[in-house]
């Protein structure tokens, strides 16, 4: 009887997991379809925000992307803690390299949260001289359409009754080197992709907003206190976007795709990304954490089909499940720029969904993360100092 119970339990599981996919893939087209506002006779003038702290992969790659966009007038600022600091040079380089680009160079010697990436954004912010901030990580490469592609969607259109747009952000894929970092790119592609859009679909809207860009109105920043608002929070892009929606303001996900470079990192250090990752979603979002548990499709098939000793309707659950998962994986490929990402991590697929669910766990386990060689604490999704370096 509690044997029966047990396969039961995994074929719903199995089968809410076939479900999610489904919704992933509904949630793509619906993406896709998504009415995108014609394209500016006259952009505005735009400020790109870029805190730097330390020196990521490829990242006078991605620096000299920004000077390759094709937009009329925008500046460049870089801010760093000190000037000391490793990336200065870099962008010491990318002055003399185009002079002709508006590049500045803040150092952000006041320190007003712990997370120092929005400390740092708090004081770029007043000396940036647009009135629209487009904000990205220090790894992301752009395209040339990028900023057009961003923009566009401030503009209020004929009869849309939504409200005003205070923020934009993006998807992003992951270049990545090694097994390790490869297996994080995976994730980004086949769960942190599909999540964010599928969240759109279902709440009917953007509620989120994605560290690769997140692009804000002067009056939507100003309606929310500036940066200052969201710098002892971890997850700075998701607090920003949530309190401009507080304000009043509506999110759009732009149609534009960027780049991340992921390091050939060993072990250790995937483990605590995806650590820092799973705790700041469970701290984000507590309730909607323990759902995630039914996404896992692939791995509850395939402990159905362990636990039930080969019956052949559990193999049809794994094949029907994996089959799915195989449509959700191209389709999320081709949606990310990626087309043959099944042909060249096939055989990686099936690892990363059957390592999730322990990686998910992960977020149960601590309140601690690794952040830029610093260790926290989170408390209530703030970041709290601590000496310890333990996971």
């Amino acid at each position: 009887m509690l044997h029966s119970a047990i396969l039961c339990a995994l074929a719903a599981f199995s089968l809410a997991g076939v479900c999610f996919y489904i919704f992933g893939l509904v949630a793509a087209a619906s993406f896709r379809r998504q009415r995108v506002p014609p394209e500016l006779v006259v952009p505005p003038a735009v400020s790109i925000l870029k805190p730097l702290k330390g020196c990521d992969e490829e990242m006078h790659e991605a620096f000299r992307s920004h000077c390759l966009i094709d937009y009329p007038n925008f500046e460049l600022v870089f801010g760093v803690n000190s000037a000391e600091d490793e990336a200065v040079p870099f962008v010491q380089r990318l002055q003399q390299e185009f002079p002709a680009k508006q590049i500045r160079l803040v150092v952000c010697d006041r320190v007003v949260g712990e997370n120092r990436k929005a400390s740092n954004l708090a004081q770029m912010s007043q000396v940036a001289q647009h009135g629209c901030l487009v904000v990205n990580d220090s790894d992301i490469s752009v395209p040339r359409e990028y900023l057009h592609e961003i923009v566009r969607w401030f503009t209020p259109q004929p009869g849309d009754l939504r409200g005003k747009v205070g923020a934009v952000t993006c998807l992003y894929r992951a270049r990545a080197k090694g097994f390790w970092a490869r297996m994080e790119a995976l994730g980004i592609t086949l769960e942190f992709v599909p999540g964010a859009v599928t969240s759109r679909w279902l709440e009917g809207g953007v509620h989120f907003g994605l560290g690769a860009t997140i692009a804000v109105s002067r009056e939507s920043l100003v309606a929310i206190g500036g940066f200052e608002t969201i710098a002892d929070y971890l997850a700075d892009d998701y607090e920003l976007v949530r309190h401009i929606h507080r304000a009043g303001f509506r999110a759009e996900l732009a149609s534009v795709v960027v780049e991340t470079s992921l390091p050939k990192y060993g072990l250790w250090d995937f483990l605590q990304h995806q650590a820092r990752w799973a705790r700041t979603v469970r701290a984000v979002r507590p309730s909607g954490y323990v759902s995630i548990a039914l996404t896992f499709g692939v791995f509850w098939a395939a402990v159905l089909a362990a636990v039930s000793r080969g019956a052949w309707w559990a193999w049809m659950m794994f094949a029907l499940t994996f089959g799915v998962r195989w449509i959700v994986a191209a389709n999320y490929g081709r949606l990310l720029g990626d087309a043959k990402l099944l042909d060249r991590e096939w055989y990686l697929i099936p690892l990363r969904d059957l390592m999730t669910p322990f990686l998910w766990m992960m977020g149960f386990s601590g309140r601690r993360v690794v952040w830029r060689g610093e260790v926290f604490e989170l408390k209530q999704g703030k970041l709290k100092k601590t000496s310890s370096r333990s996971l």
